[in-house]
């Protein structure tokens, strides 16, 4: 039995609840034709590691799609899976979610940002590794972590920024205007701006 690639654009945008194509996820851009990995920052200064993590793509082909549309629901849990995004499709009943009225979005997706990109922010403003505390779960970096990542990358480790920073801020003495740069500073921290401008200001 043929599978169903009945899941395009904007299936996709109310299975997910996308609200900013560019914004909703850290590292993916959601487009027409599929999902992207984002081009880096010209001008962005990142080890050589950092460069690859940030830019690895399973068909080696950053002008391709890591995931195009249409494709089955069976594609994009798959998908899900291997990137670690937790969009919570696993109970979910897929002809349910396809049909879900665009007026009802269905429950919003985990949004977090990697190991990567928290130390492409953060990592500059300490004189310690941050990605081997973070990747170590030091005691202090506990609490800020959404999903833990496996062994290999299969999964990678989920984080919220705001609750990383406020730990900077309070038991690393980061100060705050450095903090608030790197907020205003890396596009994939725009959507935990607002969050950060309340958590800063208490």
């Amino acid at each position: 039995m043929s599978v169903m690639k009945n899941i395009g654009y904007s299936e996709f945008v109310r299975l997910c609840n996308v609200d900013d194509p560019e914004e909703w996820c850290g590292w993916l851009s959601l487009r027409l034709d599929g999902l992207y990995v984002k081009p880096l920052s010209p001008g962005l200064i990142l080890t050589p590691l950092e460069r690859s993590v940030l830019t690895e793509h399973p068909l080696h082909d950053l002008t391709k799609p890591v995931l195009a549309f249409p494709c089955s629901f069976e594609e994009l849990q798959a998908f899900d899976e291997n990137q670690g995004l937790g969009l919570g499709l696993d109970g979910a009943d897929k002809h349910a979610q396809q049909a879900a009225p665009a007026g009802e979005p269905l429950p919003h997706a985990i949004k977090g940002v990697t190991t990567a990109e928290i130390d492409v922010a953060f990592g500059g403003l300490v004189d310690f590794k941050l990605r081997k505390a973070m990747t170590d779960r030091a005691a202090w970096t506990l609490d800020a972590r959404i999903s833990t990542g496996t062994k290999g990358g299969r999964h990678k480790s989920l984080w919220n920024p705001v609750i990383l920073a406020t730990a900077l801020a309070e038991r690393k003495r980061v100060s705050l205007p450095r903090l608030n740069q790197a907020f205003s500073t890396c596009k994939f921290l725009a959507r935990w701006r607002e969050e950060w401008d309340r958590f800063s200001t208490m």
